[in-house]
């Protein structure tokens, strides 16, 4: 979510030709808009990062998950 807030804001951001605002702790403050798109990028950037971060832990849970289903498996098969 965090990261199609940030894409949209980038596109509108290239889109628009006016004065740009940034809003900090609930003030909207003129900003410029190079300045905004760089943060918007950097912003991206760390998401992207923190999304592949957890992927790959989500991947590491998912197969430590299947080994102990397989040895469980292997112990019920051994107790019958």
């Amino acid at each position: 979510m965090e990261l199609n807030e940030s894409l949209n804001a980038l596109n509108e951001l290239e889109k628009t030709k006016d004065e740009v605002y940034k809003i900090l702790s609930g003030v909207m403050m003129k900003s410029d808009k190079a300045s905004l798109i760089k943060d918007l990028t950097e912003k991206k950037k760390k998401i992207e990062m923190r999304i592949e971060a957890i992927s790959k832990q989500e991947k590491i849970i998912e197969n430590k998950a299947k080994e102990t289903r397989e040895e469980l498996d292997k112990l019920m098969k051994k107790k019958e």
